[in-house]
């Protein structure tokens, strides 16, 4: 049995109070004991604050799967009568995400939720194909109805949430006083509650606190002597506070002195200016009541641990779990002799009528004064609250769920209702003989028997007299998109004829789709204008088909199937074949292995009727002609082009060719142009469609056929068998034959039957008939109906807004809690710094070579693809910069809103401070709905290295880490980095309770493979002759104070100086603070001549640099990985860099290390290393370990793909403290 808990109760405002509380424990227990019962918890994205924690909660019980969040709306609270459309447009949202887990029972948590807040809570009123169970807490409302329910606008949205409660199948009522409430107050059966009783957390429990934690938590409060607790949980009116603040007024002066009454809730502010008013009005002082605001549970342990009493006042509770709470701490606790609460506190000289101040008072006075008492109520309470255990809650709920959900299998009657479901077939004709639908024609009368089946045809609909057997009716597509809701099942028939209009569809409108050809290559023959073009290829391959920058993309073509838009939204798939299976799984559709197999099947058609003189004269064709139909299956432009050009190579003069092309008027328009254009068959050329009878019969007027084609190779053409039942002699064109052999054989009036069935025997097709019957009511029993069902709901609400930022809202919500379940995972590589300029700095350098990797080598099962956002907007996909980074020049075509699903990656590749923090909401929300999201960590040098960047750099750093710190984890440039990373986080005291994972890899540095910037200045060749003309010593990096720069200048002038006859040549753009430096160079007497500053040096001329230098000097104080290094190691170019650990780590023993900070401390270093290098014996970087930027792109990708990680942060579990 699968059991989904809809989880609103521990996420909305009643988190904070008794109800949430009790949500979670129960929730934790039925998971903790479910045996073979699966569990399922559903949360709402509304409330994004509660969503990690909760996932930590079931971390050791449940696998991360078994969380699923789906989108809420927001402005559907109760209290506003103009968010009556969004409530019921988002109730049909959780409907349909909750129906799509394919529960056996739904559990609502809390049911009456959502006034106050945007939870959205209910029982569906139309029969659903699992029980809805909820818990009941009380009618508190409903019994007090004149203190609760006196605004019309409360009383009518409680009255609604009765309906939803009175439909659902089981009440878990958490007392037995609740249980008499249901049956008393709303008639409602009695065998169908279940009394489950509750229980308190197990942390709440006698522990041992010393002298200065009491202090810190009496302090922490503003507790200054003894006290008498109070932990309501809520302030409602039933609470009773007031009653108990009239209470500690009168008791005695000397008891008030000696103790303090501490209420201890979340307090709305106006609430708590009333109490004490009233207070101040009964003679309080200031200080005798302690009003704490909400206080964490490890607080709350400590003060009923600390409390000499614990009252309980409320007028009414559905159990009175605070109560219980307090004695599971062995705090004396005294309550309400009413409801539920005796059932928890189980003694009468412990309770009191809360109606009576002054009996609470003398309750209170009698234990306060009575020590004995005191510690035999202390005794007492810890002994009777072990009698509840929410491991016993759990097994009375999940019995009852069993018995019942065992008693309704019994006696259920049959589907509700008895007319069959109402299916649309969508096919290129309403005579089902055009495409993948062919197969239908021998199996509708069989259906029909299931089915009311109506025919929505492409090519519009069909009187009655032309109907197929079987059919109730046929519609054209306007007319199905208008009331697409009234069907309940829809399968598309997908492959061959109708293809783009059928794919467009099923698209736009979820169904079953039948699959009998997977290239769909029609679809690209229709997408003419060039942005609906590469809108359809990016769609179905991401940008494997604009790899070569040689063609334009809005002429770009494709070899792969053109499938993956129409399978990720379809509720389900049917393959036509074996084959058909094979090939959608080689194309990255996940699930394709698994799809039911309708197998070809062919109703005879007609003979023509039309002599071949007749059809001659109607064609205008000479009576002695050779006359030879053509036909390909699946039909395309380059199939048709195909064929004619292989009649053509056949015979110098080629026979009169008719072209049976079943496609639409427009497609056939395009053809005789491309055939006009391309010199083929010239006027010999008549183009029919065979899906008219006109057309089958004008094929009479051939002497023959020839067949091309996937589905005439596999004998499930339903063309080709039409035209051989019409009396066409027809012969197969395969690939290892020729056109030549196939026209001499019909000259030769050879008559070779086409392979595939003759006809279906009765037999046969009523057991196809059920193969397709089973198979389209699993489709749709399995597959993701919800999204189908939702839309339809919204879309026929009363009232509809005018507002179209609520469609907007809706439809954002449909996505997220509906994402395609069979489109390929993503890897949404963020480029927004990049998209939108190219600083040309070594981030941006990283950046360009992984991506442009990434977009060749896509890890398997993933579709790379780059998103940016902007501070004004937010992500979208970047499809004209990739499209101008691949090569090409971008034309009229428009970056969509991102889109996801659980299972993609998010990676932050590029660097945007400020976009990130922007949009550090977006994260979390991807995250909440299971994508990964992790950030790429360059350095934390802002943070540790002062003085050396502008000074808010370090706050905007820090602050960018604090958004990196709240995702899944980060992938560093070196370990080095990986390590400071983690000692930050722990350090800022970010570590949360989801788990924050930081691995590492290396930068690649091959210049030939990764040249994204190329290009040489004019004075290159004369600046590169100088460079060779004596030593040359090079540094490479944006002028900053962290980079050295200075110290460098100041080590080679002292080298100058002193006769060394060296050049220094800088590569890097000014960066900051740097201003004094800048001039220095560019005024300075050697610029030019032994020193060279170059700015904005592309990726080739850099290369050459590097060619022309003996030595390159890493002079950095601090780095995240030091790619310079690396790039000098390819070619061979020694190593002096600072003696700094990631140096170390990326060098090891191929770099010689220097130390100190002055000029003089490198110019002695320079100078030693010079004296090595005479001899031969410097270190060399010949030897030293590097990737190339391909493996380092595959690397990181199999790192984030695989979750291969060096260390893992983690908040510890909730606080436990030791028992006494």
């Amino acid at each position: 049995m699968h059991i989904v808990i809809d989880l609103q109760g521990a996420q909305c405002e009643s988190r904070f109070r008794g109800i949430g509380r009790y949500s979670l424990s129960l929730a934790r227990a039925i998971a903790r004991n479910r045996g073979d019962h699966r569990i399922t918890i559903a949360l709402n994205s509304i409330f994004p604050d509660s969503i990690d924690p909760l996932k930590a909660a079931f971390e050791d019980i449940l696998s991360p799967g078994s969380i699923r969040v789906w989108q809420g709306l927001e402005g559907v609270h109760g209290r506003d009568r103009l968010n009556g459309w969004r409530r019921r447009a988002a109730e049909h949202v959780r409907e349909g995400f909750l129906a799509d887990l394919k529960p056996d029972v739904v559990l609502t948590s809390s049911l009456f939720e959502g006034f106050a807040d945007d939870a959205v809570t209910g029982v569906p009123a139309s029969a659903q194909s699992y029980l809805s169970a909820v818990i009941l807490y009380d009618l508190i409302p409903l019994i007090y109805r004149e203190s609760y329910l006196t605004a019309e606008l409360a009383s009518r949205w409680y009255s609604r949430k009765l309906e939803h409660l009175y439909r659902a199948d089981i009440l878990l009522s958490i007392s037995a006083s609740s249980s008499e409430e249901a049956v008393n107050h709303l008639d409602y059966p009695r065998e169908q509650i279940i009394g489950i009783s509750g229980a308190a957390d197990t942390k709440f429990r006698s522990i041992r606190i010393e002298s200065n934690e009491a202090a810190q938590v009496r302090q922490t409060y503003g507790i200054s002597r003894p006290f008498v607790l109070s932990a309501p949980g809520g302030f409602d009116i039933h609470k009773n506070v007031e009653g108990l603040v009239r209470a500690w007024a009168a008791l005695p002066a000397q008891l008030r002195k000696s103790h303090q009454l501490v209420i201890a809730s979340r307090t709305p502010r106006a609430t708590q200016r009333q109490l004490e008013k009233l207070g101040q009005q009964l003679g309080l002082k200031a200080d005798d009541i302690v009003y704490t605001g909400y206080v964490p549970d490890p607080d709350l342990i400590r003060l009923y641990n600390l409390t000499d009493l614990c009252v309980f006042p409320s007028r009414h509770e559905g159990f009175g779990l605070p109560a219980l709470e307090a004695m599971s701490c062995g705090a004396p606790t005294i309550g309400s002799n009413r409801s539920a609460v005796p059932e928890v506190i189980g003694r009468a000289d412990a309770m009191f009528d809360p109606e009576k101040p002054g009996e609470i008072a003398a309750r209170i006075a009698e234990v306060l004064g009575n020590p004995d008492l005191r510690t035999e109520l202390s005794h007492y309470a810890q002994e009777r609250a072990q009698r509840f255990s929410w491991e016993t809650s759990a097994r009375l709920a999940i019995e009852g769920i069993e018995r019942l959900a065992g008693s309704r299998g019994e006696n259920a009657p049959g589907r509700p209702g008895t007319r069959p479901h109402r299916l649309a077939i969508v096919a290129p004709s309403a005579s089902l003989r055009a495409g993948a639908a062919h197969r239908l024609l021998a199996l509708l009368p069989e259906l029909a028997w299931r089915y009311e089946i109506d025919i929505v045809s492409v090519s519009g609909p069909c009187g009655p007299a032309d109907l197929p057997a079987g059919a109730r009716g046929s519609v054209d597509t306007a007319t199905f998109r208008a009331g697409s809701h009234a069907y309940d099942r829809v399968l598309y028939c997908l492959g061959g004829a109708g293809a783009p209009e059928v794919a467009a569809l099923a698209c736009e409108i979820p169904g079953a789709v039948l699959l009998t050809d997977t290239r769909l290559a029609a679809r690209l023959d229709r997408a003419t204008d060039p942005a609906e073009r590469i809108a359809l290829l990016h769609a179905c391959n991401g940008y494997m088909d604009f790899l070569d920058p040689t063609v334009p993309p809005g002429r770009a073509s494709s070899d792969r199937a053109l499938l993956a838009d129409v399978a990720s939204r379809a509720v389900g798939m049917l393959a036509g074949s074996d084959a058909v299976r094979a090939a959608a799984a080689a194309a990255g559709i996940t699930d394709a292995g698994t799809w039911p197999v309708v197998p070809f099947s062919h109703e005879r058609a007609e003979p023509s009727s039309i002599a071949r003189g007749e059809a001659r004269e109607h064609l205008a064709l000479e009576a002695d002609a050779f006359v030879v139909a053509i036909a390909c299956d699946p039909p395309s432009d380059a199939a048709f082009l195909g064929a004619l050009a292989a009649v053509a190579q056949a015979e110098p003069s080629p026979p009169r060719l008719l072209l049976l092309d079943p496609r639409a008027p427009a497609d056939r328009d395009r053809l005789a142009a491309r055939i006009a254009a391309s010199g083929l068959a010239g006027s010999s050329v008549s183009l029919l469609d065979p899906a008219l009878g006109s057309g089958r019969a004008l094929a009479a007027a051939a002497d023959g056929a020839l067949a091309f084609g996937s589905q005439v190779e596999a004998g499930e053409s339903g063309l080709v068998l039409d035209l051989a039942d019409s009396g066409l002699p027809v012969i197969e064109v395969r690939p290892d034959a020729t056109a030549a052999d196939a026209l001499s054989a019909l000259r030769g009036g050879q008559r070779v039957a086409p392979r595939g069935p003759a006809g279906v025997e009765p037999q046969d097709r009523r057991s196809t008939a059920r193969g397709l019957i089973g198979a389209l009511e699993t489709v749709y029993a399995d597959g993701p109906s919800g999204l189908a069902s939702a839309t339809r709901a919204i879309g026929t609400l009363d009232n509809p807004p005018l507002d179209r930022d609520d469609w907007l809202r809706a439809a954002e919500a449909l996505a997220r809690s509906f994402p395609a379940t069979r489109a390929p995972r993503q890897l949404l590589v963020d480029v927004s710094e990049l998209a939108q300029r190219d600083a040309r700095s070594g981030v941006q350098r990283v950046v360009r070579n992984i991506l442009r990797h990434w977009l060749e080598n896509p890890p398997a099962g993933y579709r790379v693809e780059p998103v940016y956002a902007t501070n004004d907007h937010g992500y979208r996909y970047a499809t004209r910069f990739t499209l101008d980074f691949l090569g090409h020049k971008v034309g009229d075509v428009e970056d969509a809103d991102i889109d996801f699903a659980p299972g993609d990656i998010f990676f932050m590749l590029d660097l945007q401070h400020h976009v990130a923090q922007v949009h550090r909401g977006f994260y979390q929300s991807a995250r909440h709905h299971g994508v990964k999201v992790y950030f790429l960590v360059h350095d934390l040098l802002p943070i540790l290295l002062d003085g050396i960047f502008p000074p808010q750099m370090g706050k905007l750093h820090a602050e960018w880490l604090s958004v990196v710190a709240e995702s899944d984890g980060a992938f560093c440039v070196s370990r080095a980095v990986a390590h400071e990373l983690a000692d930050w986080v722990r350090g800022s005291g970010r570590v949360d309770q989801h788990p924050f994972n930081i691995g590492w890899f290396h930068h690649g540095a091959d210049f030939t493979g990764s040249r994204s910037w190329t290009g040489l200045p004019a004075e290159a060749m004369d600046v590169l002759r100088k460079l060779e003309s004596r030593p040359t010593f090079l540094t490479v990096g944006t002028l900053e104070p962290r980079k050295a720069h200075a110290q460098v200048l100041d080590a080679f002038e002292a080298l100058w100086a002193t006769g060394v006859d060296v050049n220094l040549a800088i590569v890097g753009k000014k960066g900051w603070l740097v201003e004094d430096l800048a001039k220095r160079l560019r005024r300075h007497p050697e610029q030019g001549k032994r020193l060279f500053w170059l700015e904005g040096v592309s990726d080739e001329y850099l290369e050459k640099i590097y060619g022309a230098s003996v030595c390159l000097i890493a002079a950095s104080r601090g780095e995240g990985f030091g790619l310079p290094l690396i790039e000098a190691a390819q070619y061979k170019v020694p190593i002096l860099a600072r003696d700094i650990p990631v140096f170390r780590e990326v060098a090891g023993d191929h770099a010689f290390f220097f130390s100190g900070e002055t000029g003089d401390a490198l110019a002695a270093a320079v100078k030693d290393w010079l004296a090595l290098h005479r001899d031969g014996r410097h270190p060399t970087s010949d030897d030293m370990p590097w990737l190339t930027w391909a493996e380092t792109a595959e690397r990181l990708a199999r790192a984030i793909v695989d979750e291969d990680f060096l260390i893992e942060l983690r908040a510890p579990r909730p606080e436990e403290v030791p028992a006494r």
